[in-house]
């Protein structure tokens, strides 16, 4: 039985859907579609509220709010840095080797730490792998590919104030708004559920963002050519601030 939110929104997007299938006019069509897409943005939303490690919902709430209007800050942010404009303009698809590779690398080295993290959180290096055409479908397949590696480099774990935490280094060094998004999303569910946790969760953000800001620009760097580098190396290199 559907009673959530969440549920309704269902209900509703389900019905619009069935709208277009009956054949109506192309005006109706467009602003149903429009529809369509707004209610499966604030239903995702909702999913994300409710349970920030549902990860599919995570990581579709802020394709959903994509427009090229709403990245351009991003976008222009990204092509002011170092390698930025290249790796948007050529847009190369993110391959890391598999895990059992990597696991293999000296103890310490970012391919070590990856796999273990990796291994240990039980994740696919695939599970955010998004299709892309142009700048900001990229902008979410690069990150998607890379959020683990900079999980490791600027030293967030994988509790709820390091998942945002990693949320708000990702906003310090893109300006996405989507990060920003879903930052916001899980203060709501930490106020909503566990408020006694609150001002650890926001500073656990303000020391991300802080943390992002400070460091060199890692969006464009090919992480392949760092692999047998040690973290603690890295972290200098980059001039990653604890």
């Amino acid at each position: 039985m559907r009673t959530g939110p969440s549920d309704f929104l269902l209900l509703q997007i389900e019905k619009s859907e069935a709208a277009l299938r009956s054949g109506v006019s192309d005006t109706f069509q467009f602003e149903t579609r429009r529809q369509i897409v707004n209610l499966k943005f604030l239903r995702v939303c909702l999913k994300v509220i409710e349970s920030p490690m549902d990860t599919q919902s995570v990581f579709l709430a802020p394709q959903l709010m994509a427009t090229r209007k709403r990245f351009e800050e991003s976008l222009k942010h990204i092509r002011s840095q170092p390698g930025g404009s290249e790796i948007l303009d050529q847009r190369p698809k993110v391959v890391f080797p598999p895990l059992s590779e990597l696991a293999k690398y000296p103890v310490g080295t970012l391919a070590n730490e990856y796999a273990k993290y990796m291994t240990k959180m039980n994740l696919d290096p695939d599970v955010y792998d998004v299709d892309y055409d142009d700048e900001v479908t990229y902008v979410f397949h690069r990150y998607g590919k890379l959020h683990d590696i900079w999980h490791i480099v600027a030293g967030f774990d994988s509790t709820g104030p390091g998942e945002i935490g990693i949320l708000g280094f990702s906003y310090g060094q893109t300006k996405s708004p989507g990060t920003l998004l879903v930052a916001v999303l899980v203060l709501l569910h930490v106020l909503l559920h566990n408020s006694r946790e609150l001002v650890k969760y926001t500073d656990a953000l303000i020391e991300g963002i802080d943390r992002g800001k400070k460091t060199d620009p890692v969006f464009a760097v090919d992480w392949n050519k760092y692999l047998d580098r040690q973290v603690a190396e890295l972290r200098s290199q980059f001039r990653v601030k604890f």
